[in-house]
């Protein structure tokens, strides 16, 4: 009995040990990571994963997802749109960025790909964007409490073809929602909205294949 109780205070001792190693030696604070300037303020870069690693961790979703030449490739040919989450949390100033190019549409239609966040499967909370391959357009969403603040879809003075790649950006700072494609602002609201607290970032593709190379996130420094 005796023995039982040191061996388990010697697993407790080394345990705490080991946390106390990580939080101060491994561990990333926030004061490490990157910052940059976007659009005249400074954000910190808190995640980054390039799908030439593999998948993301505890990444999920539904529908039809692969690694394909070192991306992530989404094929939905039926328009019931698959999704792919790549968990974290954050608040409600962020920019969230990926990269995607298009590889062909299904059943007559042509590809859509979204990146979006949300803050559960309760969807009280959801922005992002979409952006359609040959049709020029993309659809801008902010709901907050269940309330569609923002649900547009407008044609952009771009060429999204096929065989490209496309860097989108969805931007919310201090209530004001902006929405960019490849470095060109598409989007910005003249008004402020509530937000809320995010866990589900993720992408999808409908009506079409797409294949998306990293997911980004920043929060104001």
């Amino acid at each position: 009995m005796k023995r039982s109780i040191f061996y388990l205070g010697v697993l407790l001792i080394i345990s705490i040990f080991f946390t106390i190693y990580y939080l101060v030696h491994l561990y990333p604070s926030q004061n490490s990571l990157p910052i940059c300037e976007i659009c005249g303020n400074n954000w910190t870069l808190v995640l980054q994963w390039n799908f030439k690693d593999g998948l993301y961790p505890n990444g999920w979703g539904w529908g039809n997802w692969s690694l394909v030449d070192n991306n992530l490739e989404g094929r939905d040919p039926k328009g019931d749109i698959s999704v792919y989450f790549f968990p974290f949390t954050h608040g409600g100033d962020f920019i969230l960025e990926t990269k995607v190019k298009f590889v062909k549409g299904t059943n007559g239609r042509d590809v859509e790909a979204q990146l979006l966040t949300r803050d559960s499967k309760k969807i009280y909370f959801e922005s992002g964007m979409v952006l359609f391959a040959k049709e020029n357009k993309v659809t801008i969403r902010h709901m907050a409490n269940k309330n569609e603040y923002v649900y547009k879809t407008f044609s952009i003075n771009m060429s999204i073809e096929y065989g490209k790649w496309y860097i989108m950006r969805f931007m919310i700072i201090n209530g004001y929602v902006k929405a960019f494609i490849n470095g060109v602002e598409v989007y910005a609201s003249n008004d402020r909205f509530p937000v809320g607290k995010y866990h589900e970032p993720h992408l999808a593709v409908r009506y079409g294949t797409a294949r998306f190379e990293y997911v980004k996130i920043y929060i104001l420094a």
